[in-house]
């Protein structure tokens, strides 16, 4: 398994095309930052704009993974690279598993790094927040962990099953739109059920404001999170993680690769 998380990690810092990606998600989300800066706002109210729009920047996460997970574990399928490997010795399970384990190492950071974007675009317009202190906003950060492995192992049992890395995020699109449409007009959805509520849940504050003698706004944030969600959201998702692992694996092992 070694050798092929090695070539992985070769091939990954060889291409454009994941950099590319994520340069691209940046950008559209600094965009989405400055965006919801207010017209001549002070610090408070352009920092509380930020946070009330955190949780949307999932969305773009949401499809960065799909597509860097998607390169990595499907796009060999599309240049024969995998069929060579197994022709060549090596095993289904050091192939998925390498796969698998290299999604974990480059997507994870990059994927939490987009999340923190945001707040970096903030810190630098606006400075230092009192509105929720830097050590809340790392934890939040810190725990977004647990939902964003959940994805990188749906998204690796997607590719394995798709073979195509625009499949792949072609179908984490579909979801998405799933997802919204089905949250909006159907179903409300328990914080902990799915990793993109989750990540939701993790970016979201409640806040109160009010109006001081000289008309200024004052903003109040509650950074605590619910008694025994960080728990909740852990195990559903080590769980769905594990068992995407595992669904991706048995049908990589019993397909045909016809």
């Amino acid at each position: 398994m070694a050798s092929v998380i090695s070539a992985q990690l070769c091939q990954l810092f060889r291409t454009k095309l994941k950099f590319i990606t994520l340069i691209l998600c940046l950008v559209v989300e600094i965009a989405l930052t400055v965006g919801m800066t207010p017209d001549n706002g002070d610090d408070q109210t352009g920092w509380m704009s930020i946070l009330i729009g955190w949780s949307s920047m999932g969305i773009v996460v949401f499809l960065y993974i799909a597509a860097s997970v998607g390169d990595i574990c499907a796009g060999d399928f599309n240049d024969k690279t995998l069929y060579i490997e197994l022709m060549s010795g090596c095993t289904r399970n050091k192939c998925y598993f390498g796969r698998l384990i290299v999604s974990i190492i480059f997507t994870l950071p990059t994927a939490l790094f987009l999340y923190a974007a945001p707040l970096l675009v903030s810190r630098v317009i606006f400075g230092s927040t009192n509105i929720v202190p830097i050590s809340g906003l790392l934890t939040r950060i810190g725990l977004l962990v647990l939902p964003t492995l959940r994805l990188i192992c749906m998204f690796t049992c997607i590719s394995f099953i798709a073979k195509h890395r625009l499949g792949v995020f072609a179908i984490g699109f579909c979801m998405l739109e799933a997802f919204s449409v089905a949250t909006t007009f159907i179903v409300s959805v328990p914080n902990e059920l799915l990793a993109l509520t989750s990540a939701s849940y993790f970016c979201s504050f409640d806040e109160w404001s009010s109006v001081g003698l000289n008309g200024g706004l004052t903003f109040i944030t509650d950074d605590r999170l619910a008694d025994g969600m960080i728990g909740k959201i852990a195990l559903w998702s080590i769980a769905a993680s594990a068992l995407f692992a595992l669904i991706g694996w048995h049908s990589f092992r019993s397909d045909d690769l016809n």
